[in-house]
């Protein structure tokens, strides 16, 4: 087929086995143009009809499922020495633990040097666009804020490199710190700083510290304007729980057989994350709770102590509406 396809003047990269069974690399070396693959964290699995109710799925984070995507181990692509990319990938709803994917994924692709990333998908349907009829689905991220949020972390370390490339002779570690017991792991930077914790775990990354309640989260800090951390004029903070939809139906408690996606409305669970940044001048800065949209929406209380800019993150707003983007800024 490359041979044929090459003698009609075909220039285009031409690749296969995106979807599996994972071949030989030599057979890929000797044939192809580069290396593509997928993953998907919890893809839904049908117990009676396909793409229909009801469904299960995992609903455990992948490092303490030990259930992460095989293209993490980094021994494929660095085996075929070739350019390597992911053209579908996601964590997919209703997964609680779905926030942590776009950190996770953005760090396993910029120290194992990927070379491209397409999330699938931005949208279910394309008249959603136009009447807004979107609800929570498998995989749609505009219809997620989750998804949206989690998303911004990949032009943020995959993108700007903010974790440097391993020589591709190394020995394989992974690229972040990663407790697999529990679950935790942080990512640690000049420009983002973040990782995943349990209620009550203090999450330590670089310059962010925060203290977690009531629910697991992840959360992460990115400079906007590209410098420093700790020198940053413009900061986006999230913090992310989980994100449900009103009513959604499961059969047992650990939901993992959705039985029902509910109504269109959404619902975070609370959760808190006492923060202290540290920054060269914390006085000089504001924290902005944002809404989806980024706009501003409510100041803040927060105070500079022993050099670091304290506040709390609350996903629960006075007006009772969820929070978990937040903007620090240097007035």
């Amino acid at each position: 087929a490359r041979d044929y396809l090459r003698s009609l003047g075909t220039k285009a990269l031409l690749t296969d086995w995106n979807c599996g069974p994972y071949v030989r690399t030599d057979a890929i070396t000797n044939t192809l143009d580069y290396v593509d693959m997928h993953f998907y964290v919890d893809h839904p699995s049908f117990l009676d009809k396909r793409w229909a109710l009801p469904v299960r799925m995992g609903n455990s984070d992948p490092y303490r499922a030990r259930t992460g995507p095989s293209v993490w181990s980094g021994k494929f692509a660095r085996a075929a020495k070739m350019p390597f990319t992911i053209s579908e990938w996601n964590y997919t709803a209703p997964n609680s633990f779905r926030g942590a994917g776009g950190l996770q994924t953005a760090a396993c692709a910029a120290i194992l040097d990927w070379d491209a990333l397409w999330r699938f998908d931005y949208i279910g349907r394309g008249s959603d666009l136009d009447d807004g009829t979107t609800g929570l689905s498998y995989f749609s991220v505009s219809a997620d804020p989750f998804q949206t949020a989690t998303e911004r972390a990949v032009p943020m370390i995959f993108m700007a490199r903010a974790l440097q490339p391993q020589p591709a002779d190394a020995k394989y570690t992974f690229p972040i710190d990663v407790e697999k017991d529990t679950g935790r792991f942080r990512i640690e930077s000049d420009t983002t700083a973040g990782g995943f914790g349990r209620a009550g775990d203090a999450l330590v990354a670089g310059p962010l510290a925060c203290r977690l309640g009531l629910s697991h989260a992840t959360v992460w800090a990115s400079a906007v304007d590209a410098k420093p951390l700790r020198s940053s004029g413009r900061i986006l903070l999230t913090h992310l729980t989980d994100l449900k939809t009103d009513g959604i139906r499961f059969q047992t408690a650990n939901c993992q057989v959705l039985l029902g996606w509910g109504s269109k409305n959404l619902i975070v669970r609370r959760g808190t994350a006492e923060t202290a940044l540290a920054l060269d001048d914390p006085a000089a800065y504001d924290v902005w709770a944002l809404g989806t949209d980024g706009a501003r929406e409510v100041k803040l209380p927060a105070k500079a102590v022993d050099g670091r800019l304290v506040f709390t993150a609350d996903v629960k707003g006075a007006d009772g509406k969820a929070r978990f983007l937040y903007e620090i800024v240097r007035r």
